[in-house]
């Protein structure tokens, strides 16, 4: 027969061994006075371990749940950036292909502003993929804003800078697939918890 290890079956094993060892040594009444107390102790020193024990690993468990609930934010905010990000780098082929840059400093502020906001999932709790995510598309964005910078200082709105920001929509395009290949598995292992 095999008993729980968990409190109660400690402390029930801790019991019966001392139990049976007074018996087999044939303690006295006055013996069995001194051998009580000394089993109370025996099993609230394993109570205290298995309550110690038990809060660790539920202490661990939160960690965890708290971790990956902190991933799949970030993931979902990633996802939210890549998106705004693709759409600004083909706003700005656009801006740079149609209107000769007339409209570049709005399309800059915006790129700006979204590489300055995607800096706010480097301040999280995260799993290295989730980061490198953040850190591909930060990437991304600043390759815009230098393309967007020059042409705007260059008066450079040829094809050249067009086709440079329709290349960095494809690349944001392209990380599409495997960051929500990504936030499927981190979900699925967030559902694992209660």
């Amino acid at each position: 027969m095999r008993i729980k290890a968990d409190g109660w079956g400690i402390g029930i094993y801790t019991l019966i061994i001392a139990i049976a060892a007074g018996v087999a040594i044939e303690l006295t009444r006055e013996q069995w006075a001194y051998w009580v107390p000394a089993i109370g102790s025996i099993g609230a020193i394993a109570g205290a371990a298995y309550i110690a024990s038990s809060q660790t690993r539920r202490m661990r468990t939160e960690k965890l749940r708290d971790d990956l609930q902190n991933t799949v934010i970030a993931l979902q905010i990633i996802e939210r950036f890549r998106s705004y990000a693709f759409y600004a780098a083909q706003e700005a082929e656009v801006t740079i292909r149609e209107t000769s840059g007339k409209d570049l400093n709005i399309v800059i502020d915006r790129v700006d502003r979204l590489r300055v906001g995607i800096e706010a999932v480097f301040r999280r709790n995260t799993d290295r993929p989730t980061m490198e995510f953040a850190l591909q598309i930060h990437g991304y964005l600043n390759d815009t804003i230098v393309q967007l910078n020059e042409a705007s200082v260059n008066g450079n709105f040829g094809s050249n800078t067009s086709a440079k920001c329709q290349s960095i929509a494809r690349s944001l395009n392209k990380i599409l697939q495997p960051l929500t290949a990504h936030i499927e598995i981190v979900g699925r292992e967030l559902a694992k918890f209660p």
